[in-house]
């Protein structure tokens, strides 16, 4: 049972980060692959927040789409421990009954 409620935790984080990312990147059509360049950016200058800041109309999109990302890794990541331990499992199973 608790490991169903993780699986669709994790589905409905996943639907929920895909759908805040593909949303943010229609509906402001001035920013759109803005959150790519400004990580990227970000990077390179050594964590200035110069490279964020650079188009401010863009900024609230930015931590919006890096929030939705952080979602989707976050239900991507439990859904795949779920499935790893499920087969560890089902593997520890099999070499008992043989």
């Amino acid at each position: 049972m608790k490991t169903r409620l993780l699986i669709i935790i994790g589905i409905f984080l996943i639907i929920f980060g895909v759908d805040g990312i593909l949303l943010l990147d229609s509906a402001i059509s001035e920013c759109r692959g803005f959150t790519g360049m400004g990580l990227f950016v970000f990077v390179t200058l050594g964590f200035d927040s110069r490279a964020i800041l650079s188009n401010p109309d863009c900024l609230v999109s930015f931590y919006s789409q890096i929030i939705s990302g952080i979602l989707f890794i976050i239900g991507l990541s439990m859904i795949g421990y779920i499935l790893i331990k499920r087969q560890n499992r089902v593997q520890s199973k099999q070499k008992i009954t043989d």
